[in-house]
């Protein structure tokens, strides 16, 4: 049905209207998420085209692509390109909303975990701080927003550096914050959404995995 969405949209519209942008999009989440990823990417690079041509590189709708963009790039292991497509769309919405807004937290919560990836651990740990911050100022402590960036914070604070690393007070300070951190996010979640939620058990394994490492390390 998407596919014949987007034919009807070019035969009327033309190829490049903003609206023919938005099935891409749509259509391209949908085959994402049956494991295309090349074809969600074509589509993605298309939309952002389309979006680019219409409203210019600043556009806030352009950022939402980029970020979309960036997570399949990510899903295929395409790290080097989802860093920059990230670090664009934090630009962008930074330029239009100002650094505070939830926006620029959730790009700047995948870019800290892409950026853990790669390696780059004390940048990782600045970047899920600072969403964390943004996140907690706009929708205040108990948002299940907040309990989403503690969680990804707290796993890349619990991941000792080295073999040396876990053995050091340091390691101990994070390891001890990451508890607390998993914590407060278990509640949000089931505060929000009960205790048999995904999110909530996600969470909660996330903690009981880091107090058996403690236990039996």
């Amino acid at each position: 049905h998407l596919k014949r969405c987007i034919e009807i949209k070019e035969a009327v519209f033309g190829q490049d209207h903003w609206s023919v942008a938005i099935s891409l999009n749509n259509l391209a989440r949908v085959v994402g998420a049956r494991g295309n990823l090349k074809e969600a990417e074509r589509l993605d690079r298309r939309c952002l085209a389309i979006k680019t041509a219409a409203h210019g590189p600043d556009h806030p709708s352009r950022a939402v692509t980029l970020n979309n963009l960036a997570q399949t790039c990510r899903a295929r292991g395409a790290l080097d390109e989802a860093e920059k497509l990230y670090r664009q769309a934090v630009e962008i919405w930074d330029g239009v909303y100002g650094d505070g807004h939830p926006l620029v937290a959730t790009v700047l919560n995948n870019l800290g975990l892409i950026v853990y990836q790669r390696g780059d651990k004390e940048q990782a740990k600045l970047l899920l701080r600072r969403a964390l911050a943004i996140d907690e100022a706009v929708f205040g402590p108990s948002h299940p927003s907040v309990a989403r960036d503690q969680n990804n914070l707290a796993d890349v604070l619990a991941r000792p550096e080295s073999e040396h690393d876990a053995s050091t007070d340091s390691y101990e300070q994070r390891r001890q914050e990451a508890v607390e951190l998993l914590k407060r996010s278990v509640a949000i979640f089931e505060s929000f959404y009960g205790e048999n939620h995904p999110h909530a058990r996600s969470v909660q394994d996330n903690l009981v995995r880091i107090l058996r490492d403690d236990e039996y390390g």
